[in-house]
This record gives C-alpha cells, sequence and structure tokens, in this order.
C-alpha cells in the first residue's frame, strides 16, 4: 500500500492589520488558485489570530467539496531553527 503526496508551500505577505477579512480573501484567492490542483488545504497561521482568519475564510468559501484545516504557529515556517 503506497501513498503518494503532493504539496505546494505558498507563503503569503500578510501586513498583520486589525482587518481579519482582506487576509481572509487573499487566502480565499489562493486557494482558488490551486483548487484543481489539490485534495485538501493545509493552512499554517498565526496561533493569535488563526480563529478569526478561519471564520472569515469559511464565511467565504461555503459549500466546498475539499478539505481546508487551520493550524496555528508561534513562528513562520521560514524561521530558522
Amino acid at each position: 500500500f503506497l501513498i503518494q503526496m503532493l504539496y505546494f508551500i505558498s507563503e503569503l505577505q500578510i501586513t498583520y492589520s486589525e482587518n481579519c477579512l482582506e487576509e481572509s480573501i487573499q487566502l480565499v484567492k489562493t486557494v482558488a488558485q490551486y483548487y484543481s490542483a489539490f485534495k485538501s488545504f493545509v493552512i499554517v497561521h498565526d496561533y493569535y489570530r488563526v480563529d478569526y482568519i478561519a471564520a472569515g475564510f469559511s464565511l467565504l468559501c461555503k459549500n466546498l467539496r475539499k478539505q481546508v484545516i487551520f493550524t496555528g504557529g508561534l513562528d513562520p515556517l521560514n524561521t530558522p531553527n
């Protein structure tokens, strides 16, 4: 039994303003761009605002046929260890 996993990392330039809706719209556009290429999406966002971003995303993307998983991280993916 062999499982093949294809992934792509796209790091968005977020302004960290108080307007979480703008960030949600940016994420929706990115998912829409790659929607046909992947079976599901994992979005890593900062720990403190992931709930607001996920709520905005879910309001903008109703009836999706693919899984979108939000998870919060304290450090950006490109932070050296």
